[in-house]
């Protein structure tokens, strides 16, 4: 006799064995626990089936799904059943404008920090900075 094996914990639909005979009672079988003997439907397309307690039933599979928030917080589906939130974007948005200019000044901060060292060789020895990271520094500052 077949059963049908189930995850303890979500149901989900693992696989189908042969029972063994109840060396007890001629003719029954002995079911494992986490098992059916009712058969599974077919999951269709991004679904699994799970057991429920009273039978089989499908329901979504997108474990896996990459999501964005709409301040472009990445997500991912990791829970059997779990679907889209309502506003879940499948592409990363555009940043906003606030976005880009954050990203800037920290690209600027980040630059001038290693930088400054020119600036205090400059002012403690009198040596120039190299041209090109002075006009970099002074562009730098611009979005700071």
């Amino acid at each position: 006799m077949k059963v049908f094996n189930f995850n303890k914990e979500t149901g989900e639909y693992i696989g189908e064995e042969e029972a063994e005979k109840n060396p007890l009672e001629p003719g029954k079988y002995l079911i494992p626990a986490a098992a059916t003997t009712e058969p599974p439907p077919k999951a269709g397309t991004k679904e699994a089936v799970r057991f429920n307690g009273q039978g089989w039933e499908k329901t979504p599979d997108l474990r896996g799904t990459v999501y964005f928030e709409a301040d472009g917080t990445e997500k991912k589906i990791d829970r059997l059943g779990d679907t889209l939130p309502e506003g879940a974007l499948t592409k990363k948005p555009a940043p906003t404008a606030e976005q880009v200019a954050q990203q800037e000044k920290a690209e600027a901060e980040i630059y001038l920090r290693s930088t400054e060292w020119h600036v205090i060789r400059e002012i403690e020895t009198g040596e120039p900075m190299p041209a090109d990271i002075k006009a970099a520094r002074i562009a730098a500052l611009a979005n700071v």
